[in-house]
């Protein structure tokens, strides 16, 4: 990729926060096979939060729409 068809921070945060949350979603649908798959799946889940509360540490995180309790909403009750 040369520097003419980088995408700016600016666009691509929201992009990757995008596709973090449809991750989320997909992850909601799945259906376990096992308890081996049904760990994988909660890791997964971790690990998708994760990478979201690390991007909530932007200063403009209310700008990127992460004014929200992440945990909460991915994690509780699953």
């Amino acid at each position: 990729m040369s520097t003419q068809d980088k995408i700016p921070m600016d666009e691509i945060l929201p992009h990757l926060i995008n596709c973090l949350e449809i991750c989320l979603f997909e992850i909601d649908e799945a259906r376990p096979k096992d308890r081996e798959h049904a760990a994988f799946i909660k890791g997964e889940r971790i690990a998708y939060v994760e990478c979201l509360e690390i991007l909530q540490q932007c200063e403009d995180y209310k700008k990127l729409g992460l004014d929200y309790d992440i945990e909460a909403r991915y994690l509780n009750n699953r």
